[in-house]
């Protein structure tokens, strides 16, 4: 497995996909989706985000694969592990997200990440490359989303990602931050994904 150093801080890689009905099988179900607790972002994202307008939906739940974070001094058990996130939500079960995340090689922790007008994360480092690697898939976005990535040393690189149909990695292991100042939801589809053959 490459580390962060190895890695660019985007790249947009050979995979498709139809936005349009992953959006469908979101606006089926948001209904009750917004009441699913993510664990690992309420416990380990809440100083990155802002008050109001950046909420996670996991599509994925806990099941104990041994996995513990690298860095035990952080207080992180396998509960706080997301490779242990592994479980699809029955509501994903049958869908074409589930088509979807088939064509990834190990898929672990999987989420919508909606980011209302006004809503954004500040600039934070999850882990290395070689822990897990991290795809977004843009659904609804607007000319105002931006995503940026800083090396140590080095200014921001900050990109637009476009829903159309693209898979995107991103380098969590660099400062990464993401916001959205228009007028309208931005919604990803986050996977991550244990292993580089997508790249």
């Amino acid at each position: 497995m490459k580390k962060r150093q190895e890695l660019p801080n985007f790249r947009k890689v050979n995979l498709k996909v139809n936005t349009d009905k992953i959006l469908k099988v979101y606006n089926d179900n948001i209904g009750k989706l917004k009441d699913i607790p993510d664990f690992i972002n309420s416990s380990c994202g809440a100083p990155y985000l802002s008050e109001n307008g950046y909420i996670q939906i996991p599509l994925t739940n806990y099941k104990d694969g041994s996995y513990t974070h690298p860095n035990p001094a952080t207080g992180h058990t396998s509960e706080g592990d997301e490779r242990n996130y592994t479980n699809l939500e029955d509501w994903v079960k049958g869908t074409y997200i589930e088509t979807v995340l088939n064509t990834f090689s190990e898929p672990t922790r999987v989420r919508f990440c909606i980011i209302e007008p006004g809503g954004y994360m500040k600039p934070h480092i999850d882990y290395n490359t070689d822990y897990s690697v991290r795809y977004q898939i843009p659904i609804t976005t607007n000319d105002w989303c931006y995503v940026g990535v800083q090396r140590k040393g080095e200014k921001p690189e900050l990109i637009h990602m476009p829903a159309d149909g693209g898979v995107w990695f991103m380098n969590q292991g660099y400062n990464h931050a993401a916001w959205n100042m228009g007028k309208t939801d931005r919604i990803h589809l986050i996977v991550c994904v244990n292993g580089q053959d997508e790249l």
